[in-house]
């Protein structure tokens, strides 16, 4: 019986998959990002407080104003504050 199926040098093939064609090629998927002019683009809303909230500067800001705040409202809830602060901080320099 011939093959109508182009030689592969790979495993045999049994006679009910002879006639199978190969899987069609996987396509990478797109990269989409939002139009130049979009307002995704340019940050806006909360995406943008967001993104000026992340520098280490304010984030330090924060964190002092957190710890002043709380200390004048309650002194034992202001050092769980600055406890949960320090381990967070020192955390990445616990391996060293």
């Amino acid at each position: 019986p011939t093959s109508l199926a182009a030689p592969q040098a790979g495993p045999a093939i049994d006679a009910s998959h002879a006639m199978m064609e190969p899987p069609p090629a996987k396509q990478p998927r797109p990269y989409v990002r939002p139009p130049a002019d979009s307002r995704l683009a340019a940050g806006s809303g909360v995406y943008r407080k967001l993104l000026s909230v992340s520098t280490p500067r304010s984030a330090a800001t924060l964190a002092a104003a957190a710890v002043t705040i709380t200390c004048l409202v309650s002194r034992s809830a202001a050092s769980r504050l600055v406890l949960h602060i320090m381990c967070f901080i020192g955390s990445p320099l616990e391996a060293f």
